[in-house]
């Protein structure tokens, strides 16, 4: 088409089109590329409780010790929730079967949610068993995310490896990752409804252990 023919309305909007399009392909793919890293900081902030326990045992004044476990667990559960927050972009299918994507990208993001339930719910740092179930999600996650990631959308480049590479990339399979999508969207949905009932229900009344509040004397 002549750039000429074009009016001054269609050139603005053909710029910006491209200006958008291109904006969203660049925090698409720096989300994908940083999910990784987050991924690989969560397992290794869970793994390095024992060390932290340790080392809050050596503090003589328990201020110190109180401060250096709550830094640990603000940044342990600070990381899960940045990585569920940024895989959200997983639950939209456009994107996610146009774009070279992790395909169990929206499962890991699944998994991340769960974490946070499980902690919401239950004591995992004093319960033996929401502990294990946090531990084994979050390698769950990791690994639902890291091996598309690596084998998949990382070796896309080598035609050699392209036969096994592709069936871990989103947009070689769009009707499979659709249906990804829509399964990790309802697994999310059910998640996310049983936190607000248990903060609803469980959460919305004053603690019954709490002592009762005094009304103040009318007297002067």
């Amino acid at each position: 088409m002549d750039p000429g023919a074009l009016s001054p309305d269609q050139i603005s909007q053909s710029i910006y089109t491209a200006i958008t399009g291109s904006g969203e392909s660049i925090i698409e793919g720096t989300v994908v590329a940083l999910l990784p890293i987050l991924w690989f900081m969560a397992i290794a902030v869970h793994l390095a409780r024992p060390y932290i326990l340790n080392v809050v045992t050596k503090f003589s004044l328990r201020l110190g010790a109180d401060l250096w476990w709550l830094v640990y667990i603000i940044a342990r559960d600070l990381i899960i929730v940045v990585i569920f927050v940024l895989s959200m972009q997983f639950f939209f299918v456009d994107p996610f079967i146009a774009g070279a994507w992790p395909i169990t990208g929206g499962l890991a993001a699944v998994c991340a949610l769960a974490v946070l339930v499980i902690k919401l719910i239950w004591d995992a740092d004093d319960d033996p068993r929401a502990f294990y179930a946090v531990s084994l999600l979050l390698g769950l996650g990791a690994m639902l995310y890291l091996v598309p990631t690596f084998i998949g959308v990382q070796a896309s480049d080598f035609s050699s490896f392209h036969s096994v590479s592709s069936l871990f990339i989103s947009s070689d399979h769009p009707v499979f990752s659709a249906g990804i999508t829509y399964v990790s969207m309802a697994l999310a949905g059910v998640l996310g409804l049983l936190a607000v009932i248990y903060v609803a229900f469980f959460h919305a009344v004053p603690a019954k252990d709490l002592p009762p509040v005094e009304a103040p004397s009318g007297g002067e």
